[in-house]
Formats: structure tokens, sequence, C-alpha cells
């Protein structure tokens, strides 16, 4: 839940800093289904405030324009060879200059080496869907940490 929270509060593009009212937007964006599953709303909003905090303060994010990002971007493909077609969605596609792209994921776990193929296989569909475009990714967790490919 804080996940789909968080994910929920970057795509709303707010970056008032304002950690009352961003709880409160925190809470208003929990689904009807989802509240069933909430023992305390209130914390449910701060833990997703605190993620998203540290989220946005990553410094390369937070040089990223709002209106340069695309949030959860759908995508199927098929790699070279293969008869399975993979299907996702990118946390988010950033313009972060002219003819570059970064796609970032979001991650509120503790990183793992599944976050890496998971992100290669990002990057390859957006090289695929944008041939001649340099495509950087970024894995982003909820305790600050970063790691970074070209």
């Amino acid at each position: 839940l804080t996940g789909r929270l968080v994910h929920r509060l970057l795509q709303s593009g707010d970056r008032s800093g304002g950690t009352a009212g961003l709880a409160g937007l925190a809470r208003a964006l929990l689904r009807r289904d989802e509240l069933a599953g909430v023992d305390d709303l209130r914390e449910a909003g701060e833990r997703a405030c605190q993620v998203y905090e540290t989220i946005r303060s990553d410094p390369e994010f937070a040089a990223v324009p709002p209106d340069a990002c695309l949030f959860e971007v759908p995508f199927s493909m098929r790699r070279a060879g293969e008869r399975v077609i993979l299907r996702g969605a990118i946390d988010c596609l950033a313009r972060t200059g002219e003819g570059r792209l970064t796609v970032f994921e979001f991650k509120t776990g503790r990183p793992s080496p599944e976050h890496r193929a998971q992100l290669e296989i990002y990057l390859s569909a957006v090289r695929a869907m944008l041939p001649g475009t340099t495509v950087d990714g970024r894995l982003l967790y909820r305790e600050g940490g970063r790691e970074s490919f070209s």
C-alpha cells in the first residue's frame, strides 16, 4: 500500500513540501477498497509521505520539471529470439535533456538484484521504442539509495 500511495503522490506532481497537506493528499488518494486493509489511516499517509519526500529529494529526480515526466508508461515488447511478450509499466519516463530520457524506477523495499534486471528490461523497451535516443536508468529507494545505469 505504501508503494502505491508513493506512486500516486509522485503522479500528483505535488512539490510543495508541506508535510501536513501532503499527508492529507496521501489519505485522499486511498481507494475505497484499500481502506479495509488500513489499521491506521494517519500512519499510512505519513509513511507514504516519508518515502515520497526521500524520493523527491534525490538530486537527479528533483531537477526534473514535473511536466517533463510521464508516469506509469505501459509497454509491450518481445526480445529477439524469444516468443514471450513482456508487458509492464515504467514508473517514470523523464525528458532529462535534448535527445535524452531517464527511466526512474521507484522502490519502497530494500535493494535486490531483481530490481536491476527489471530496470534493464525497461531500458531495452524504451530504446526499442525510441531508437537514437540516449536512455539512462535510475533505481531510487525509500532509504535514499540510488543506482544508476546507462
